[in-house]
């Protein structure tokens, strides 16, 4: 009989999430929340437990800040908003999760904040608009900076378009005091179009911050590998970073290597 410690050991490959499951697991977070979401909204004591109320915030209800964006008015509403947030939030997440949390924690908290200050009438507010214009925003500035850095000009052009689109959005909501997708009057809700310019400019910082870190961390050397030596345009090998893309070399092949971007 073998008592060598070997035979308690665990198989590492046994431990790494399928690949099925692999996308599915970078994108938790969203899918977590999108779910509170529609639990909170359907149950009607919870959602007035956590919507925004000035008066009760006033009296020590705090978390009502952070949480008033899991609650709804109406099944309408509620339907786009986690229809937005799932979709662009998966976007967000799967890409860079580190933006996305920080963008989340962001906007949970300066969306609120900044309305409480700005509209002293507003009593009430419920909605992830706000935080859908953030996820928007990031994606939208995430495409067009690598489109730039590609020099994709005509998805350079497209994804302008997208932008200025959002913008007319806004400037509608804004000129009729309804909102673009959900019929607001039926609801019996006002839109307040500042959190969606609020989460607008919270995505989009968020994306240039977390894009000029990424390409200040590309590598711009473009190598050639041959079968003995490896030469570097503008880097030595020594040189390059620890996250820099790793490539297996057979021994008779001769390449040139282009650093890659994440998606």
């Amino acid at each position: 009989m073998n008592n060598s410690k070997d035979q308690f050991a665990v198989d590492p490959e046994h431990l790494r999430i399928p690949d099925g499951l692999e996308n599915v697991y970078s994108i938790r977070g969203t899918l977590v929340l999108a779910v509170l979401a529609i639990a909170v909204s359907m149950i009607a004591p919870i959602a007035n437990a956590l919507q925004f109320h000035r008066t009760l915030i006033l009296n020590g209800e705090w978390w009502r800040i952070l949480t008033c964006h899991f609650t709804h008015w109406n099944g309408d509403h509620l339907f786009w908003d986690v229809a937005v947030f799932a979709g662009l939030g998966m976007l967000c997440e799967h890409r860079n999760r580190v933006a996305w949390r920080t963008c989340m924690a962001a906007a949970v908290v300066l969306i609120p904040v900044a309305l409480f200050l700005i509209r002293p009438e507003m009593q009430t507010y419920r909605g992830l608009s706000g935080l859908d214009s953030a996820f928007f925003a990031m994606v939208a500035v995430w495409k067009l900076s690598d489109s730039l850095q590609d020099r994709e000009w005509p998805r350079v052009v497209m994804l302008s378009s997208l932008c200025l689109g959002f913008a007319l959005k806004l400037g509608y909501e804004v000129s009729t005091g309804g909102t673009f997708f959900v019929d607001s009057s039926a609801a019996g809700f006002t839109p307040i179009v500042e959190a969606h310019v609020i989460g607008a400019v919270i995505g989009a910082a968020m994306a240039l911050l977390s894009a000029r870190h990424h390409h200040s961390r590309t590598v711009p050397a473009i190598m050639d590998v041959g079968p003995t030596s490896v030469s570097s345009t503008s880097a030595p090998p020594s040189s390059i970073p620890w996250h820099s893309p790793v490539v297996r070399v057979s021994p008779a092949c001769n390449f040139t290597v282009r650093p890659l971007r994440t998606l």
